[in-house]
């Protein structure tokens, strides 16, 4: 171990030096020694500011000519900026820096400090050696001059003295060639080479202590080299010369520039990470971290830096103890939670041990919105599943681009009557094995259109198509098959289908098809067969009516006949309002109301219109709808009974309303009366009523009844579409 002289009079320095070279260094602060002996005998090295220096000059200067031909290092630490507090002149009082080897200023970092005196250790060592060989024998120097590694050389005057082996192989010259030959003539030494060594040497010879420098070697035909110099004077052969000992540092100059390429490249990627990184020591205590981490963690990095990452763990998670197992088993990944932000977030990492010795990289993702998504599309598959399993309908996916089937519910089983292969031995086609042979040509073409239309990338909303199955136990079925295409950002992604067993549908359609037979079949009977016998029978009874004009007998014929013509109205009317509409057009409520009204006999009633507006609806079955219903009226109230037909109030939902002044319908009743046959009036067909819900619902409209203003009935149609008086 070195012995550095702590010869500091400052005491806050001296104590502060004390603590830290002690950690590498003997360090010893007596200065003269105690029994009279030599300065500082016992120190390699001596650490001097500059007030001891002035006051200690001479023991030093006595110190280092005792000690010589043996280097003796002297370096001065100065608090102040030398080339501002001192001026050349005064540093002619220092012996023109002969006592001084360097100089430092504080503060100073503890490597800098350490470099700098390993620097003038190296030296002393150096010369050491090289006195203590002198000094056992000169004729050893020349073994040890060669046997060296490293290059070295001895100048004259510029002229080459010695030259070692080491020499001769780097710079691949004989040494006959070079000894005794000026050091410019080395043929494979550069000139710029030559120039530094020669300024070095000079330097030496003169007396100035000459520090470690790095020079560049080239024109050696293995490309640059960087030998690192160390010159000193040296007696050789009983005359006074320069040694110049290189040493090869080529390598250690390309590791180091290596290193510092993959430090530019470790923080360039570092720095402008996505994800937040975070670099902790074995405590787990965060020792850097990226703009990214700091935005994670919502704080400053100033604020990150020196906590531990357990500090933000959320309540009931333990992030020190996966730390410790990290620790033992080396690299790591998974997730945890911390509370960040005043929200437990969940986070996945990657961490990695020892980037550096003791330094631990942890990448950082929040996944939070991620892991709740797909908690979501876990449930959704599970509802997807349920429903699938348990609808009678069979759905089905296929991708965009081919007709491979991506999914088919278990319900397609059920409907062919047999289980089918996997899932991935499946194509669209293989479907056309269960269709009805009649209608399997037509399903074919069905499916072809969908992949023409995915290879044209042109789709339309919805494709169907009814078909019939035959099952393998030989029974017929109907269904109806849907697809839609699922569309990404104008990209087709996949077909999705359904498959409707409609052989009950189609029954019942095919059964209304032979009732609307036999409808059309009775209406047929009740317009001819029966209003031609009427039409006598009433013809009669008139002609009877004028030669027995008392006969009450007569007049219950004719009354008994005009109910049969109007319940032959009524039915063919409420036959026919189960057609389609066909004449949907912006119509006048008021105009519509004010032509059924002239239809009625009913001179001592009244009608008001409180502009109802322009609404679309088939014109003949509006006005026979207003007709029912003013006939109603009249029927069941008094003979001046007033009626009125307006809009619904501003809230409600679009449409108008018909009301009276007259008995209105009890509550008890109000759930009946629209159904056929319906009625408080023995008199009446029980029809009239029904034929307003039939029309209404034709429309798309929503009828009740409720009571009038006036005590009344009030019918109420909703839903009902307005156009704009324009429109007209």
């Amino acid at each position: 171990m070195n012995t550095i002289e702590l010869l500091v009079d400052h005491d806050r320095n001296r104590q502060l030096l004390a603590e830290w070279l002690g950690e590498i260094y003997h360090v010893q602060t007596e200065g003269v020694a105690e029994d009279g002996g030599t300065p500082f005998a016992t120190a390699d090295l001596c650490l001097v500011d500059v007030r001891a220096f002035t006051q200690n000059q001479e023991t030093l200067r006595a110190w280092k000519n005792e000690t010589e031909p043996v280097f003796a290092p002297v370096l001065l630490v100065s608090e102040e900026d030398l080339t501002e507090e001192f001026e050349p002149s005064d540093w002619e009082t220092i012996d023109g820096l002969y006592v001084v080897d360097e100089v430092v200023t504080m503060p100073i970092e503890k490597a800098v400090l350490h470099r700098r005196l390993e620097n003038l250790l190296e030296r002393r060592r150096l010369s050491d050696q090289l006195t203590t060989r002198y000094e056992q024998a000169e004729e050893r120097f020349s073994s040890l001059f060669n046997g060296t590694p490293d290059p070295a050389l001895v100048l004259e005057d510029g002229t080459v003295a010695a030259a070692n082996d080491a020499f001769c192989r780097l710079f691949s010259v004989e040494r006959a060639a070079v000894v005794d030959a000026p050091l410019a003539s080395v043929p494979s030494m550069s000139e710029s080479t030559t120039a530094t060594i020669a300024d070095l040497a000079s330097a030496a010879a003169s007396g100035v202590d000459v520090v470690l420098e790095t020079v560049r070697v080239d024109g050696t035909g293995s490309g640059d080299r960087y030998l690192e110099a160390t010159v000193n004077t040296i007696a050789y052969d009983g005359r006074e010369g320069v040694v110049v000992v290189m040493r090869d540092v080529t390598e250690r100059r390309s590791r180091e520039r290596e290193l510092a390429a993959n430090e530019r490249r470790f923080r360039a990627v570092f720095e402008n990470a996505n994800d937040a990184l975070v670099i902790a020591d074995d405590d787990g205590t965060c020792v850097d971290a990226n703009s990214a981490a700091c935005e994670l963690f919502g704080v400053a990095e100033s604020a990150l830096l020196g906590r531990s990452i357990d500090e933000f763990a959320a309540e009931q998670a333990s992030v020190g103890a996966k730390w410790d197992r990290f620790l033992e088993s080396g690299d790591m990944s998974g997730e945890f939670e911390l509370r960040l932000r005043g929200k437990d977030r969940v986070l996945e990492f990657t961490a990695t041990t020892n980037v550096t010795p003791g330094r631990h990289l942890v990448a950082l993702r929040d996944v939070t919105a991620r892991r709740e998504m797909e908690a979501k599309l876990r449930r959704r598959e599970a509802r997807f599943s349920q429903i699938a399993t348990n609808v009678d309908e069979v759905i089905w996916m296929a991708d965009g681009d081919a007709a491979d089937l991506l999914y088919l519910s278990p319900s397609y089983d059920d409907l062919v009557g047999e289980s089918t292969p996997p899932i991935e031995d499946l194509t669209l086609f293989d479907h056309l094995q269960h269709v009805h042979p009649a209608d399997r040509e037509t399903v074919r073409m069905y499916l072809e259109t969908l992949l023409a239309d995915s290879a044209a990338g042109e789709f339309d909303e919805e494709y169907s198509v009814s078909y019939r199955i035959k099952r393998c136990d030989g029974d017929v079925r109907w269904v109806e098959a849907s697809s839609y295409p699922v569309i990404d950002d104008g990209e087709l992604i996949r077909f999705v289908g359904l498959i409707d067993d409609i052989t009950d549908r189609k029954r019942r359609e095919d059964q209304l098809a032979r009732q609307n037979e036999r409808l059309e079949e009775f209406a047929g009977i009740v317009s001819h067969d029966l209003r031609n016998p009427l039409q006598v029978v009433s013809a009669r009874a008139t002609l009877l009516a004028d030669d027995y004009p008392d006969d009450e007998n007569v007049d219950a014929i004719r009354d008994a006949t005009e109910r049969m013509v109007e319940l032959i109205e009524d039915l063919l009317t409420l036959a026919r309002e189960g057609d389609p509409l066909d004449d949907i057009e912006p119509t006048d409520l008021e105009t519509v109301a004010r032509e059924a009204w002239k239809s009625i006999d009913a001179p001592a009633a009244t009608l008001t219109v409180d502009t109802p507006g322009t609404i679309e609806a088939d014109r003949s079955r509006l006005r026979q709808l207003l007709e029912n219903l003013f006939r109603n009226a009249i029927d069941h109230g008094d003979p001046a009974v007033e009626v009125r037909v307006a809009a619904l109030p501003d809230g409600d939902s679009p449409g108008f309303f018909v009301s009276d002044d007259g008995p209105g319908i009890a509550a008890a009743e109000r759930d009946q009366i629209f159904e056929s046959g319906y009625t408080t009036d023995a008199t009446g067909t029980g029809l009239g009523l029904s034929i307003v819900a039939e029309i209404a619902g034709a429309h798309g409209w929503t009828v009740d009844v409720s009571e009038s203003d006036a005590g009344g009935a009030q019918f109420e149609f909703r839903d009902v579409t307005y156009v704009d008086a324009v429109a007209q």
